[in-house]
């Protein structure tokens, strides 16, 4: 039999359950090793939600391996790498089904997932992915409304004005440190930047460089 590995890793995942890159490939590596499977090759998703397949081109190698001929089936280390909602595992489960190629996922090891029985405990592990991903968009949601209600800032960094931007690069320009450029506006704009903006906006290029005045 030959397979493909399929590997997917978001930063979340990482720090919540520490099943990262080298973790999964290690387990579908030692499972096609015991098993004989020729691994063909492995398919990753770095740093891609599970939200949706249409953005994990990893995935989408992986399908268009085994429709091809190429493997026989898909190796994941466990179900929620491959899909977090029940609309996507039924679509690929159809798909395997109709093309005659499996899935794999290793924490179902040993499971004929082409019986009743596995494709029902297959449903029932691809429903608990599905929640989980949800609790941790409630959660997210939670925290995101706590914040704003304490009045702290939500998204990504603020965008000031060029004016700012522009006194950011004219301390630059005149050798103030990051420190000294950080103090100075701390008293001249308000909200006043963080550190890593104010150096930022102190190398940013793109703003043009004052020119200093030629005494005589």
């Amino acid at each position: 039999m030959n397979a493909i590995g399929y590997i997917r890793v978001s930063s979340q995942d990482q720090a919540n359950t520490g099943l990262g890159v080298a973790a999964q490939e290690r387990a579908i590596t030692d499972y096609a090793a015991a098993k004989g499977v020729t691994l063909v090759r492995i398919e990753r998703d770095i740093a891609k939600s599970a939200k949706a397949m249409d953005n994990r081109d990893g995935l989408i190698a992986a399908v268009n391996a085994c429709k091809q001929g190429v493997a026989d089936g898909i190796i994941i280390a466990k179900v929620d790498r491959l899909v977090r909602s029940m609309t996507d595992l039924h679509a690929l489960m159809e798909q395997s089904r109709k093309e005659g190629w499996r899935l794999i996922p290793l924490d179902m090891a040993g499971m004929d997932l082409t019986t009743p029985v596995g494709e029902a405990m297959l449903t029932m592990m691809g429903a608990f992915a599905q929640l989980e991903r949800r609790l941790i968009a409630e959660r997210t949601k939670d925290a995101l409304a706590e914040l704003k209600a304490q009045g702290k800032q939500i998204g990504g960094p603020r965008t000031y004005s060029m004016h700012v931007r522009k006194l950011a690069r004219q301390c630059y320009l005149y050798g103030w440190s990051v420190d000294q450029t950080v103090s100075a506006m701390r008293n001249m704009v308000s909200p006043a930047p963080s550190r890593a903006t104010v150096a930022r906006m102190m190398r940013d290029a793109t703003v043009p460089m004052p020119k200093l005045a030629v005494r005589a």
